[in-house]
Order: structure tokens, then sequence, then C-alpha cells
């Protein structure tokens, strides 16, 4: 069959088709067809598609929180040493202070008075 052949028997059979389409028993039926795939479509995606996703979401999440828990706690144990460090140093640092602050006024009174050096001459004070 040629293409020409083919066009003039499309040209002939199109009416006998369009009128077929027209004679259709029950016009409705296309419309309640694509209600059925759009009540379909949205069950679907409210019952098995959103809580599937979130399921995966908070598993995903979860993994994501174990993986850096280890490091997190170890990085929370180095800062409460080194906090523990820092007292510690602090704590010697008020201890030696209040030791100098009592044993000062013993220092002071076993000070010679600046008066009681000799003076040399030819120092003006």
């Amino acid at each position: 069959m040629t293409e020409g052949t083919l066009a003039a028997v499309l040209q002939c059979a199109w009416p006998l088709i369009a009128a077929g389409m027209s004679q259709f028993p029950v016009p409705q039926l296309g419309n309640l067809t694509a209600t059925a795939i759009l009540g379909w479509y949205a069950w679907h995606t409210a019952c098995k598609t959103i809580p599937a996703l979130v399921t995966n979401f908070r598993d995903e999440m979860a993994a994501a929180r174990d993986e850096f828990r280890t490091e997190r706690d170890a990085f929370r144990q180095e800062m409460l040493l080194e906090r523990q460090l820092r007292h510690d140093d602090n704590t010697a640092i008020v201890s030696a202070l209040n030791d100098l602050t009592r044993r000062l006024p013993a220092v002071i009174e076993r000070a010679q008075p600046i008066d009681s050096h000799p003076q040399v001459e030819g120092n003006p004070t």
C-alpha cells in the first residue's frame, strides 16, 4: 500500500470512525474514569506515598544522629576534662593567693622601716 492509497483510505474511513465515536452509549464514562483515576491517585498519595516518605526521612535522620553521637559524646567528654583542669588550676591559684595574703602581714612587720636605712653622703634622701 502506497502513501497515497493509505491517505485515500483514511479520508474515506474517517467519517465512519467519527460517526461511531459520537454514538458511544455512555458519554460520561470518560469523565467517570478520569475521576476514578484522580481519586485513586489521591488515596495512594495520602495513604501510601506520604507515610513512606515520612518513615524513610525519620529512619535517615535517626541514622545520621547515631552516626555523630559517638563523636559528639567524645567531644563532650573532652570539654568536661578541660573544664575540670581549668577548675583545678583556678582552685590552685586561689589557694596560692590566700596563702600569700595570710603571710603578707608577717612579712610587712619584719621589714625594716624606710627611715632606718643609713644615709649615704651625697644622697639627698
